[in-house]
């Protein structure tokens, strides 16, 4: 047992060790060497105010784990629409693959036809081989032109869409 004088000796150096931030003296120790009338009261208060401080410290907490749990969400979306556009891409340039096969048959069969026009033109005369000729050549043009202007069409909706996929992704990191 300690007498008056020790325990505000004690109490006075557990204060200054605290201010001086020599140790970090628990506050409840601070009080149960406080002698005073009302400590009973005092200690119930500062397990109140304790108690208040956990709970607003675990509504926090629950806060961050919400906002990291949106976090999240927002970028598994952005991945997934980031796969979905990926695909939607891959489709059309094998759209487009298509589109330029079928061109492809098409020329060939225009080869096919002129062939046919040939044998055709070598039984006419002169003047009707010469227009037909000259028809058959326009047609050759007209046809390549626009085969010409479907496969750069093509190759310029597949860069556009390989750009806006680039984009996103790097939006989305």
């Amino acid at each position: 047992m300690r007498s008056k004088s020790q325990k505000d000796a004690y109490y006075y150096e557990l204060i200054n060790l605290k201010r001086d931030e020599i140790v970090d003296v628990p506050q409840a120790e601070i009080v149960r060497a406080l002698q005073m009338s009302g400590l009973s009261d005092l200690e119930k208060a500062i397990e109140k105010q304790d108690k208040q401080r956990a709970e607003q410290q675990q509504k926090v907490d629950e806060q961050e784990q919400l906002a990291l749990k949106l976090g999240n969400s927002q970028v598994i979306s952005n991945l997934s629409l980031a796969k979905e556009r990926e695909a939607r891409v891959i489709a059309d340039i094998g759209l487009a693959e298509e589109r330029h096969s079928e061109a492809a048959s098409n020329q060939a069969d225009a080869v096919l036809a002129r062939a046919k026009a040939m044998v055709e033109l070598s039984q006419m005369n002169e003047d009707r081989m010469i227009k037909v000729y000259t028809l058959l050549s326009q047609m050759q043009d007209e046809e390549a032109e626009a085969q010409d202007a479907v496969s750069d069409k093509s190759r310029e909706l597949a860069a556009a869409i390989d750009q806006s996929v680039d984009a996103k992704e790097q939006q989305s990191l």
